[in-house]
């Protein structure tokens, strides 16, 4: 069974161990948008997330007034220290108000970028660290098939050849984050998120029509 628990605090507490390195995984949405909810918590814990986010959403078009049009699917890899990696997830689709049913997670783009985390996370030997309300906050998503979903790509990446072959186990943690005047939960005009893009060591991975993760094993 995947190995999945639920803690209570802030998924950005954890810090890598002595031989054990950590993944946070969070969503992004594909406008170029930051500034409410969870990556202000990122923030806190670096700049580098956001500044190479606001660069991949100009290198899909975003400019002063104008909208980023990032595939959905898309995962950037951000290492903010040694053994410490963020991993932008664009899984959510403009936002929850643009949507009729008020849910702008794109849940076949969500479950792929669960996937290729998952992978890189069992590869490299890190546990993974989730806020446990992952797109069922301001996104508007389902929590309870999204934390389905979650079990169920961990277990896929469990059982692919190269993790059997290698006894190789994932750890994914939960946070419930309770702290409702935390900074990182009140909500903030998007435009005030100005910090500039820099150069960066960000490895992203983009959708592709011939790239079946489903082989990777």
């Amino acid at each position: 069974m995947p190995t999945i628990e639920t803690k209570v605090g802030s998924a950005t507490s954890p810090r890598p161990e002595k031989g054990k390195g950590v993944i946070i995984a969070h969503l992004c949405n594909n406008l170029g948008g930051w500034g409410r909810g969870f990556v202000l918590a990122v923030d806190e814990l670096s700049a580098a997330p956001r500044a190479a986010y606001q660069g991949l959403a100009k290198d899909h078009g975003k400019s002063k007034g104008t909208n980023a049009n990032i595939p959905l699917g898309t995962v950037q890899f951000v290492e903010t220290q040694t053994g410490l990696i963020v991993s932008n997830m664009i899984a959510q689709d403009n936002f929850a108000d643009d949507h009729e049913d008020g849910c702008a997670v794109n849940y076949k783009a969500l479950r792929r970028c669960l996937l290729i985390t998952f992978h890189r996370a069992i590869r490299l030997g890190y546990n993974v660290h989730i806020p446990e309300g992952i797109g069922s906050g301001l996104a508007g998503g389902d929590q309870a098939e999204i934390l389905k979903m979650i079990s169920e790509c961990v277990a896929e990446v469990e059982t692919t050849q190269w993790a059997q072959h290698n006894n190789a186990h994932l750890h994914v943690t939960l946070w419930c984050f309770q702290d409702t005047s935390a900074v990182s939960y009140v909500p903030t005009d998007e435009s005030a998120a100005t910090v500039e893009d820099t150069s960066d060591d960000s490895e992203v991975f983009v959708p592709d029509g011939d790239d079946d993760i489903a082989n990777w094993g």
